[in-house]
């Protein structure tokens, strides 16, 4: 259904201007997810207003960025906070759970590279993308979307391991 004027425009950006060419049909989308770790080794999670579950900040790009620049933006425009140094300890593409339909239709395949870090600044500020942040334990999350739970299981096998993740 190219250019239905009911197609969700993702906030106008990158994806929205694709959007409004290819309708709701799959999209191979590049996405960055930022893990933000407090001192207490508290994990940083928003509990996503389109399907109510809880995730990583993240998102897809938006033109001349690159993967962290991608990842602070997507950090920055749903906690509020400016996350610094992120690096790189994973890789999600597998289909089984990076491919999914948003409540609006939208068919998105997403290949994200994942982030992490410990050094942020800001106070914490919903958008609406976010019904709420809260720090939670890494043993003690509430119910995540699959693609989330697999990147905390990752990130935990990371900080374990020191091996970079791809799921």
């Amino acid at each position: 259904m190219p250019n239905d004027p009911k197609i969700d425009d993702h906030g106008g950006g990158y994806i929205g201007r694709i959007r409004k060419h290819v309708g709701r049909q799959l999209l191979h989308v590049p996405g960055a997810v930022m893990v933000i770790e407090n001192e207490d080794g508290a994990l940083l999670l928003q509990k996503r207003s389109d399907f109510g579950l809880w995730g990583f900040p993240g998102g897809g790009p938006e033109d001349g960025e690159d993967a962290a620049q991608q990842a602070i933006r997507e950090t920055r425009e749903e906690t509020g906070l400016i996350a610094r140094d992120p690096k790189a300890f994973g890789f999600a593409s597998n289909p089984d759970y990076q491919e999914f339909r948003y409540p609006n239709g939208d068919h998105c395949h997403y290949h994200d590279i994942l982030m992490y870090t410990t050094a942020y600044e800001g106070e914490l500020t919903l958008n609406e993308e976010s019904l709420e942040l809260r720090w939670f334990q890494p043993d003690d999350v509430p119910e995540m979307t699959i693609p989330a739970r697999k990147m905390l299981d990752a990130y935990l096998r990371f900080k374990e391991t020191g091996e970079f993740q791809l799921i």
